[in-house]
Parts: structure tokens; C-alpha cells; sequence
């Protein structure tokens, strides 16, 4: 039987599309049952075959394990660092721009729907179901700087979106985040930016372009999500940035909203469900 596994590498990191072979050293080497078989811990961040070959399918890590057979004792991993790929659109403070939204693999793909301060999508987009209040507008648990919104008065004051909270983060990684409202400013800003409300592969929604580089990123015209209802699909998109409303509208957090004739910076209810563009941590 085998009693020892060696990998040529312990982590890798690739893109979405990528494949990289990972090379097996057994021990003893003349064992009489040498195969060994692989698994993955998630098969929808990258998959591995049984020569061996992981390919990268979105955004993420998992742990891929070769095995000894005939004893499940002996192992080894290799950790897996699906990474996204970014644009660089000469941005202030040079912003790092994904292609693609949480959820999808490619640029024009809608992806998923988060809460503001939430992780995961879900069915329903209701003050009920919000991780982040006791089922109403003004029973907040977090996030919060006016009492009369608070849970039994609850304030914290707290401006961004923890990294626990963030949902690029949980999902991509710690090498990503939510942009914050001036990230959003900056990449509609005509001095920097140039924004044409176009298609991609028959989906519509905005492309903007460097004005300094002539790099370009796509935001697809995901629509939202508000209760169990899908909205404006195809004909507008909300994005969420990390930054807090704040006082004035504390059940609400800064958003990006488009339709096919205008952009705005504005606010939303944090239940709704809305699409989220990573930006690369500086």
C-alpha cells in the first residue's frame, strides 16, 4: 500500500479558464497498488481529473486532494486560488476594475443578487428576510447611525461595509472588495471616462472606456431584485457600493443605478438584491 503522497505544489493560483497538472510522488515507490485518485472540495471553483488536471472555473479557493487507494489515511492537498481578472483604466488612486460581476464568468453574465451587508443571494429580498435588521426599516442590528432605526435604539456609526460583510470578499476573496461610492464616481466621470450604452453578445448595458489607456470594462444590465420580483432586466442595473447612506436615509446604502439613457449615484433599501462589480483591494 502507499504510505506517503507528495504534490509538486501545495497552491496555485490561475484565471477562470485555466488549467494547471499537478505531478504525484508516492511512497514506497514500488508499492503494488500505485493509483491514487483526486477530488475537489468544490467542483464550481476549479475541478480536477484523475491525471491530475485542475482547471479553473470562477472566482474563489477550494482544496483539491489526491488519495492513496485502499487507504483514505493518506493524502495530499493542494489549496486553489481562482483569481479574477482585472482592468486597469488609469483611474485616481489606480482602481483595479473585474470583468465580470460576482457570480458570472464572463463580462456580460448577470450573476448574482446580494443584499447590502449580506454574502450569500437568496429567494426573497425583504426587510423580513435582511440579515442586518429584527424584519423592518427601523430595527437595525448593524449599520446604523440614527436610533430611530436602530434595534432598542442600536448605533454604531459605521460608514463601510466590514470585510466580513462584504460580499466580493467572501466570494472571491481578500483581494477583493465592493467599490465605494467615489470608485463609482470616478469610473463615470467624463474626464476619466467615456460611457456608451451598448451590447455585448446580445446583452445590453454600459461600456465604459479609459480615456487615458483606451481599456474598457462592461456592466451588463442586470436589474435588481426587490421581494421574490426580478426587475428591469435588460433595460437597467443597480450596483452596490460599500459605503453607508447614513443619517438621512439610514435604512438605505450608496448605490450605482443605470438605464439605457442615464447613469446616477444614488441610494437603495440594503434588502434589495442588487449586482455587485469587484474592485481590487489597494
Amino acid at each position: 500500500m502507499v504510505t506517503g503522497i507528495t504534490l509538486n505544489e501545495t497552491s496555485i493560483t490561475l484565471l477562470p479558464g485555466e488549467t494547471s497538472t499537478l505531478t504525484v510522488t508516492i511512497e514506497p515507490s514500488n508499492a503494488s497498488n500505485p493509483v491514487v485518485y483526486w477530488s475537489s472540495s468544490n467542483g464550481a471553483i476549479a475541478t480536477i481529473d484523475q491525471a491530475g488536471k485542475v482547471t479553473a472555473v470562477s472566482p474563489g479557493s477550494c482544496t483539491v486532494t489526491c488519495h492513496a487507494t485502499g487507504n483514505s489515511e493518506v493524502y495530499a492537498e493542494c489549496q486553489v486560488t481562482v483569481e479574477m481578472e482585472w482592468v486597469d483604466l488609469g483611474l485616481p488612486g489606480g482602481t483595479l476594475w473585474a470583468t465580470c460581476n460576482v457570480g458570472a464568468s464572463s463580462p456580460e453574465e448577470y450573476g448574482d443578487y446580494f443584499a447590502w451587508g449580506e454574502t450569500e443571494s437568496k429567494d426573497n429580498y425583504s426587510p423580513e428576510t435582511y440579515k442586518w435588521s429584527e424584519g423592518s426599516y427601523n430595527t437595525m442590528t448593524k449599520y446604523c447611525s440614527d436610533s430611530n432605526y436602530g434595534y432598542n435604539g442600536f448605533t454604531d456609526n459605521l460608514t463601510e461595509l466590514e470585510s466580513i460583510d462584504d460580499a466580493a470578499t467572501a466570494n472571491w476573496g481578500n483581494n477583493w472588495q465592493i467599490p465605494s461610492k467615489v470608485q463609482f464616481q470616478q469610473l463615470f466621470n467624463a474626464f476619466f471616462t467615456t460611457s456608451k450604452w451598448t451590447s455585448m453578445n446580445g446583452v445590453y448595458g454600459w461600456k465604459i472606456t479609459s480615456n487615458s489607456n483606451g481599456k474598457s470594462i462592461f456592466l451588463p444590465a442586470a436589474g435588481y431584485r426587490s421581494f421574490t420580483n426580478l426587475k428591469d432586466v435588460g433595460s437597467g442595473g443597480s450596483y452596490w457600493s460599500r459605503t453607508y447612506f447614513g443619517s438621512t436615509y439610514p435604512e438605505k446604502s450608496w448605490n450605482l443605478i443605470f438605464v439605457s439613457g442615464n447613469t446616477n449615484i444614488y441610494n437603495e433599501y440594503r434588502h434589495c438584491g442588487l449586482s455587485i462589480r469587484p474592485v481590487r483591494k489597494n
